[in-house]
């Protein structure tokens, strides 16, 4: 099974952001260096896959990457929305390998 190149708390705390700002059923997949470990160095950074149920609203994404930039996470965080990748780009990710890295859901007031 692959594994996933981030610290625990790292992982968290990407899982709680994304849970904040993607809409609830959103799949999100890690690909790259962080996915397979290939050319992996402790600043590479963190390449996501988002796949959502419904369009994603420019805000959202703009929120989710303002709030992941300033962030103390020790890299760069980089979102892909499925929408926008080609067909080629992502057969070549399915042949490389990602990883699912699930949003925690934020609690409903």
């Amino acid at each position: 099974m692959a594994e996933l190149h981030l610290l625990p708390a790292q992982a968290d705390f990407v899982r709680r952001a994304l849970g904040s700002h993607l809409p609830r059923g959103a799949r999100v997949r890690v690909f790259g260096s962080r996915a397979t470990g290939r050319g992996l160095k402790p600043h590479s950074d963190l390449d996501l896959l988002i796949d959502s149920p419904v369009e994603l609203p420019l805000v959202a994404m703009a929120n989710l990457r303002e709030a992941l930039a300033e962030s103390n996470l020790p890299f760069s965080v980089d979102l892909l929305a499925r929408a926008d990748a080609s067909a080629e780009f992502l057969a070549g990710l399915e042949r490389e390998g990602m990883i699912e890295l699930s949003p925690l859901p934020t609690e409903q007031a």
